[in-house]
C-alpha cells in the first residue's frame, strides 16, 4: 500500500531542493528504485532541477571535461534548439554578417568560443586578440574594421592564420542580393562550413544530435519558398533563429533513466517505486477555471 506524506515548504527553490534530496535518499536506500518527480510548472523549474540533480548526483559535471557525462535522470520536456551552445554559436556567427555595427561584447564571445575555426590550436592567440580588441577598438565597429585589425595582429606574429582564412572564405560567400529561402538555406550552411563550424574538436553525442536538429531547421527554412518571396541575408538569419527557437530539442537519454521528471498531464512510461508531486498549491493546481462565455455552463 502507498504511504503518502505532505510537506510544506517556503518557496519554489526550497521545494526543488527537497525533491532532489528526497530522490537522493530514496536511491541511497534502494539503488534500483524507480522514481518520478511531477510538476505542473516543469518549464519554469527545469533548469533549476537539472542544476540541483547535477550538484547531487554528478558534481564532476561542473568541469568541462565531464559536462556531457550520461545522466540517469530524464526530463519529458525538451528545450529550444537555440539553448544548445553549438547551435547558438552558429547563429551568432551568421548574425555577424547581417549587422552594420558589431558589438565588442558579441565579438569577444565569438572569439572565445570553441565551436568554429581553429578553436583549440589558436585559442591562446584568439584570447590575446580579444584583449587587444577591447583595448584598441571602439565598442562598436564594422566587420571590415575587425578583419583589418585581425590582419594587423597576424602581421605582428600573433598566429591567427586559420581565423583569417576562415573569415575571408565566409566573407567571399556573403552577398547583398535577395535570394529564395531554399538558396539561403544552402548558402548559410556553406558560410558556416567556411567558418570551420562546429569546430575542430570531436563533437559529443549531444552536439551530434543538435547538429541533426539544425539540418531539420534548415529544411524548414527552405520550405518557406512556397511563399514566393526573396529574402535578404538578415531576414533569412532572423527566420532561422525563429525556427530554432520554436523547435523543441530533446536529447536521447543514453542511460536507462531511474528518475523521470514529468509534467502534470503526462503518463509514466513504467511503474515507479515512489512519486514526488510538486506545486500542489491552491493557486497553481488545480488551475483556475477559464469558462468560455460563448458556451452554455452545463456543457462546460
Amino acid at each position: 500500500p502507498a504511504q503518502t506524506q505532505q510537506v510544506q515548504l517556503d518557496n519554489q527553490e526550497a521545494e526543488c531542493r527537497a525533491a532532489v534530496a528526497w530522490a537522493q535518499q530514496c536511491q541511497a536506500e534502494n539503488p534500483a528504485a524507480r522514481l518520478a518527480i511531477v510538476t505542473p510548472r516543469l518549464s519554469e523549474v527545469r533548469n533549476l532541477l537539472a542544476d540541483l540533480l547535477d550538484d547531487v548526483f554528478y558534481p564532476l559535471s561542473a568541469r568541462p571535461g565531464f559536462a556531457h557525462t550520461p545522466r540517469h535522470y530524464n526530463f519529458s520536456l525538451g528545450v529550444p534548439l537555440t539553448q544548445q551552445p553549438v547551435i547558438q554559436a552558429g547563429l551568432n556567427l551568421l548574425r555577424m554578417f547581417t549587422v552594420h555595427q558589431l558589438q565588442q561584447s558579441d565579438v569577444s564571445a565569438l572569439l572565445l568560443s570553441p565551436f568554429w575555426s581553429a578553436g583549440a590550436q589558436e585559442s591562446d592567440a584568439r584570447a590575446r586578440l580579444d584583449a587587444g580588441m577591447r583595448e584598441k577598438l571602439p565598442m562598436q565597429f564594422t566587420l571590415s574594421h575587425l578583419l583589418a585589425f585581425i590582419n594587423e595582429q597576424q602581421a605582428e606574429g600573433l598566429g591567427l592564420q586559420a581565423l583569417l582564412t576562415h573569415m575571408r572564405a565566409a566573407t567571399a560567400l556573403h552577398t547583398a542580393k535577395k535570394l529564395p529561402a531554399a538558396q539561403w538555406a544552402q548558402m548559410l550552411d556553406n558560410m558556416l562550413d567556411a567558418l570551420g563550424w562546429p569546430g575542430e574538436r570531436n563533437i559529443s553525442s549531444l552536439e551530434y544530435q543538435a547538429l541533426n536538429a539544425w539540418q531539420k531547421a534548415l529544411q524548414q527554412l527552405a520550405k518557406m519558398d512556397v511563399l514566393g518571396k526573396n529574402l535578404a541575408l538578415g531576414e533569412a538569419v532572423h527566420y532561422l533563429q525563429q525556427i530554432c527557437t520554436n523547435q523543441v530539442f530533446q536529447a536521447e537519454t543514453e542511460l536507462e533513466p531511474s528518475i523521470q521528471i514529468l509534467g502534470i498531464m503526462e503518463g509514466l512510461s513504467t511503474p515507479v517505486d515512489a512519486l514526488w508531486c510538486m506545486h500542489m498549491n491552491d493557486h497553481i493546481w488545480p488551475p483556475p477555471a477559464r469558462p468560455n462565455p460563448l458556451l452554455p455552463a452545463f456543457v462546460q
